[in-house]
């Protein structure tokens, strides 16, 4: 994960953004990963703060697809 101070170049004005609902999609390969994975999501119109991936027990079993529903600001 990246310090705070790496994503310190990008502000939000909530009163000019609309939230939007993200699905992500993760799939993993043959090895079970215990982990806290985060994401930016960059549009044309900025990007995200960092979203958590929350998964039961920071786990993603091998071979499996979870699905994760995130709140954010719509950045095109």
């Amino acid at each position: 994960s990246f310090p705070q101070e790496f994503f310190s170049f990008i502000h939000f004005s909530s009163s000019s953004f609309v939230e939007m609902n993200y699905q992500v999609i993760a799939e993993t390969g043959p090895t079970d990963l215990t982990a806290n994975v985060s994401l930016c999501i960059y549009g044309t119109d900025g990007t995200t703060p960092v979203l958590a991936l929350k998964s039961t027990e920071l786990r993603f079993p091998s071979n499996s697809r979870l699905e994760f529903n995130l709140s954010a600001n719509d950045v095109g």
